[in-house]
């Protein structure tokens, strides 16, 4: 969902499926599908042209559903404020965020909209933190390509 590519692959297979449920259609769905994976190609070219002229490529989000989105634009996750998604953070999950935040020079956390997290919030005013925000579920936006469109522009800002 949040990659370029893999969206390629899920629209190949809805292709494919309507195909039979709609053979008489069949030229239509693959003249769609041709247009669709032609933005698909355009939308992350423009995306990775951006994103490479970045003084740096590594990001810290508060969870791991961006991954698909990261590696398919040459972006490197350094850490998840939630680690793991039941319990409790550890000390050595703080430890290390704070390793990366350092190391890689972080200066912007990516977090989704309407989220609330106390370790976020504490990072943002005690080591003078950016906060950005991403969208997995487009929820900020009016279609896949606003969606993608929104997160390559606050990585982008956030990099800069």
């Amino acid at each position: 969902w949040l990659s370029y590519t893999h969206a390629g692959y899920m629209a190949e297979k809805i292709a494919q499926e309507l195909k039979k449920i709609f053979p008489e259609a069949e030229t239509n769905i693959e003249e769609n599908l041709t247009v669709f994976k032609e933005k698909l190609q355009q939308e992350r070219k423009d995306a990775l042209d951006r994103i490479r002229t970045m003084p740096r490529n590594a990001i810290i989000t508060e969870h791991d559903a961006y991954r698909y989105f990261t590696s398919d634009l040459g972006l490197t996750v350094v850490g998840d404020i939630e680690a793991q998604a039941e319990g409790e953070i550890t000390p050595e999950h703080i430890s290390s965020l704070l390793s990366s935040i350092e190391g890689y020079s972080i200066r912007t956390i990516y977090k989704e909209h309407g989220s609330n997290s106390d370790l976020i919030n504490i990072l943002e005013k005690e080591h003078g933190l950016n906060i950005s925000y991403l969208d997995s579920e487009g929820i900020l936006s009016s279609s896949y390509f606003d969606m993608m469109k929104f997160n390559v522009d606050n990585i982008v800002e956030g990099l800069n």
